[in-house]
């Protein structure tokens, strides 16, 4: 991730965890929300009984609207 983001999953995962939700769109899926310099991070993350497995992580614009105005 770190070539084509230019952020590692350790980067992310080191900063704030804002929130954790349903994925809206993958039933089988959850996402975790960071804050990373002062932009919100989602990490969409399938649980099993081997673990926790983190599929992607992208900056959402969507989300640092939303958390960034909860803030204020």
């Amino acid at each position: 991730m770190k070539k084509t983001r230019g952020v590692s999953f350790d980067e992310i995962i080191k900063s704030k965890l804002v929130d954790v939700m349903r994925h809206p769109k993958n039933e089988s899926q959850n996402m975790m929300l960071f804050e990373y310099k002062r932009y919100i991070w989602v990490v969409p993350f399938v649980q099993s009984e081997k673990g926790v497995f983190l599929k992607t992580l992208y900056p959402s614009r969507k989300y640092t609207k939303i958390y960034k105005k909860e803030k204020k």
